[in-house]
């Protein structure tokens, strides 16, 4: 029993724990409670004491305890079911004091079984009460023995859990302030880094953007929606960690749905209060979800999308911070909606240059096919005569060579049109990189100078040497310079001068390449320079005042600058000048690299083609081994270690693309080149994706098949490398004990020696023990050489407790 002596140890007590409370800092709130519980303890002549917090959901949870030496501290726990009836009066405001505990009415079964396990004997407990709402509760016991409290002891408890619920209230008020600010903070940095990022990497920014808020908000997925233009669904654009296995539709998500349509936003703390066998529940719980947030995304007008926070246990969703997460949310379907119209706006003027190209290609349909048939005709000439001097009595074998060599010339610029004109035509233009201006010019030139001769127009070529590399499409500058020249052309053709001519002028300048295109025609008149660029502007009778817009704009997006200068009846000059881009190393093409180690299999149905591949080959001193068909190559031995395919694409029976689906199919990783004579983006595109090193259309140059099987080659060898020591790692890793291997599964999860020993449930010495035998047996430099180790062997966690052995999967 309280005795009156401890009246003025009570109010120092008091006054003392009021005080500490005032100016307490946030890394020492927890520590300052626990040593208050154990005080007041002390105080009352209990053995243990908690703080409780009422949960959103109703439940209580252990935030702090303290102890005497004779009862250990509890840890941190929910008891609304251990002791439901002594909860729920502490939820209606009431204290409960018991010096017997055994003594609870019949309705707290529960409580006094819950009390028999633990050894507690004697029991008050009180509720926290701020601004007339009940927070939580305060409890004390005795463990072991019974005690009688007097009306002191209660009263004092009281007066105490004043104390704390102001403390509780403060710190909450200080949590809240802070964790508001700290996400305004994260908040403004995310919107900050879409402003500073690129149309291109703006999907990980947000990406990045929605990992940090989950992560402040305590949600473990975060995923932002879209909401599709017809029909009742959202689907999900971006998402982390990865894309939820969940979809918002009428029929799996009804009144989620339509609460996020109606503009409401939509808490779930826990799915199983969620009414049984209704849709919406069923959907989260098949996806893993068992508490969910969605905050509904409007444009202003509508509600174009929603952002959506959720985790696999239940939580509190705080809503002081969904205004914030609106506000958020809406950017970033603002962006994403932005990105959108960009991408639509270039597949439009992708559309535009296409069909310039080809308008182009056109206008030029007969020179192309004069350009094709003139070296046509020379091959075909020159391998006829090679062939009667070959079977003459005596060949003239200088005579021979001369005339092959000029075989092999023809039939290249060949190759180079037809390379152009695919390039010309394609509607996927690529992607911006460092090439040589001077065989881009070499090339268009070469295409309308045959034009011009055809309408009398003599079309010259003055290019300085050593022109620098330009960055940028080189198929949309070809346009430009196509443009430019073939409007000279036509301007040139339309004037009055005795020598219609047109100068192409390309020379290095400060910025890096300019290029000029002169004619002599008629000229502008100063009202038709000014809207020379204008879209749909032109002086043509049929023309449709595209050219030079679409011009214009490819200039600008290479950050380069197109102007002309013209005088009425002195023709006109277009002036480009294109920034210099990243110096190349020179290239050497005359001599083949030295012939790697390895095997060359050839796969082609076509005869003529295989064996043209395999010569080419042999010759830079590759082994290489043919075949007719797919088929044939699978059924035939092979020991290669280190080996390539150089494969057709389309071909009877088994295709390229479902030689390469077999082979992987079957775990056999053989590097492959495709060559094909029908070069589709498409195709392209899957053969890259699927692991091919290159694709080759044909007709190809000797060097770029050389160069293409040689870097196959050098991927085979860095995989049998590869190969090879992951087969020593296993063998020492077979050597482990099973403990070792369980310590280095933990090890490289970045435990601790002391959290493995816990985890393991033996003493931390054997754990440093194990771990040494481990290292040395592996062979291991550092932990950072261990975590390698593990993830190239894919070795699993080991169960907690003995017996789990971790193994390679």
């Amino acid at each position: 029993m309280s005795r009156p002596s401890d009246t003025p140890r009570f109010e120092r007590l008091l006054a003392e724990v009021s005080s500490r409370f005032i100016n307490v800092p946030a890394a020492e709130f927890d520590t300052t409670v626990d040593d208050a519980l154990r005080q007041i303890a002390r105080l009352i002549g209990a053995d243990r004491a908690q703080q409780l917090r009422l949960t959103r959901d109703g439940d209580f949870f252990v935030t702090h305890s303290g102890a005497s030496a004779a009862a250990h501290r509890v840890e941190p726990l929910y008891v609304g079911s251990m002791f439901p009836w002594l909860c729920a009066r502490i939820r209606a405001g009431r204290h409960s004091v018991y010096a017997d505990v055994a003594r609870l009415p019949a309705a707290a079964r529960t409580d006094r079984k819950s009390f028999a396990t633990i050894g507690v004997k004697s029991h008050i407990s009180v509720p926290l009460i701020v601004a007339g709402r009940v927070e939580g509760g305060m409890a004390f016991g005795c463990v072991g023995r019974r005690r009688a409290w007097a009306a002191d002891d209660v009263s004092r408890v009281m007066a105490f859990s004043h104390v704390f619920a102001n403390a509780l209230d403060h710190k909450r008020a200080r949590d809240a302030l802070d964790a508001s600010m700290h996400f305004e903070q994260l908040v403004s940095s995310i919107l900050a880094a879409l402003l500073r990022a690129k149309a291109g990497a703006r999907d990980s920014v947000i990406t990045s953007g929605l990992r940090d808020v989950a992560t402040a908000l305590g949600a473990e997925r975060a995923t932002l929606w879209q909401r599709a233009p017809q029909g009742r669904a959202f689907t999900a654009t971006h998402a982390w960690p990865q894309a939820v296995d969940l979809e918002l539709t009428a029929a799996t998500t009804p009144w989620i749905l339509g609460e996020l349509e109606q503009g409401r936003r939509v808490r779930i703390g826990d799915t199983h209060a969620l009414p049984a066998d209704t849709a919406d529940r069923i959907a989260l719980q098949a996806s893993g979800l068992r508490a969910a947030k969605f905050v509904p995304l409007t444009d202003g007008q509508r509600v174009v999308g929603a952002l959506s926070l959720a985790t696999a246990d239940r939580h509190v969703w705080p809503e002081r911070l969904a205004g914030r997460l609106t506000v958020l949310g809406e950017v970033l379907v603002t962006v994403i909606a932005r990105d959108a119209a960009e991408r639509r706006e270039r597949d439009a003027q992708g559309q535009a240059l296409h069909a310039s190209r080809v308008g182009a290609m056109g206008m030029l349909a007969a020179s192309v096919v004069h350009e094709l048939t003139q070296p046509l005709a020379a091959s075909l000439a020159n391998a006829e005569s090679a062939a009667a001097v070959m079977n003459a009595r005596s060949p003239d074998l200088v005579e021979a060579r001369e005339l092959v060599g000029d075989v092999i010339a023809d039939n290249r610029r060949v190759g180079e049109l037809v390379q152009q004109l695919r390039r010309f035509l394609r509607r996927n233009e690529g992607k911006p990189e460092d090439f040589d201006i001077g065989i881009a010019i070499a090339d268009v030139y070469r295409l309308v100078a045959a034009e011009g001769r055809a309408q009398g127009v003599h079309v010259e070529l003055e290019l300085e040497p050593g022109l620098p590399p330009v960055h940028g499409n080189r198929v949309q500058l070809e346009q430009v310079l196509l443009n430019l020249l073939t409007n000279g052309v036509e301007a040139a053709a339309a004037g009055s001068a005795m020598r219609k001519s047109v100068t192409l002028q390309a020379s290095h300048s400060a910025r890096g390449v300019a290029i000029v295109v002169m004619d002599n025609g008629p000229g502008m008149d100063p009202a038709a320079r000014r809207r020379a660029f204008e879209p749909f502007f032109t002086t043509k009778a049929h023309g449709m005042g595209l050219g030079l817009s679409i011009s214009r704009d490819i200039a600008i997006a290479h950050g380069a600058e197109l102007r002309v200068e013209s005088t009425p009846g002195a023709g006109a000059a277009f002036r480009l000048d294109l920034p210099m881009g990243a110096e190349r190393p020179a290239r050497h093409d005359g001599a083949a690299a030295p012939a790697p180690e390895g095997c060359v299999y050839v796969i082609d149905d076509d005869t003529s083609m295989r064996r043209a591949i395999t010569r080419q080959l042999r010759s830079a001193g590759h082994r290489v081994e043919s075949f007719p068909s797919a088929e044939a190559f699978l059924a035939a031995p092979r020991a290669e270690a280190i080996a390539c395919i150089v494969c057709d694409v389309r071909m009877p029976g088994l295709s390229g693309l479902e030689l390469q689906a077999s082979l992987d199919a079957a775990g056999t990783r053989v590097p492959i080149v495709f060559v094909t004579a029908h070069g589709d983006v498409a195709t392209a595109a899957a053969a890259m994706r699927t692991g091919a090193i290159h694709f080759l259309t044909k007709p190809f140059a000797r060097q770029a098949l050389l160069d293409a099987v040689a870097e196959a080659l050098a991927a085979s060898r860095v995989r049998a490398e590869a190969d090879a020591q992951l087969g020593a790692l296993s063998a020492r890793y077979a050597k482990l004990t099973g403990r070792e291997r369980e310590v280095l599964a933990l090890v490289a999860t970045g435990l601790s020696n002391k959290a493995i020993a816990a985890r393991l449930g033996v003493a931390e010495p054997t754990i440093k023990i194990h771990r040494g035998r481990m290292i040395a047996k592996l062979e291991a430099r550092s932990v950072a050489d261990l975590v390698h180790m593990v993830e190239s062997l894919r070795v699993g966690e080991a169960p907690a407790g003995r017996g789990g052995n971790a193994s390679p999967r």
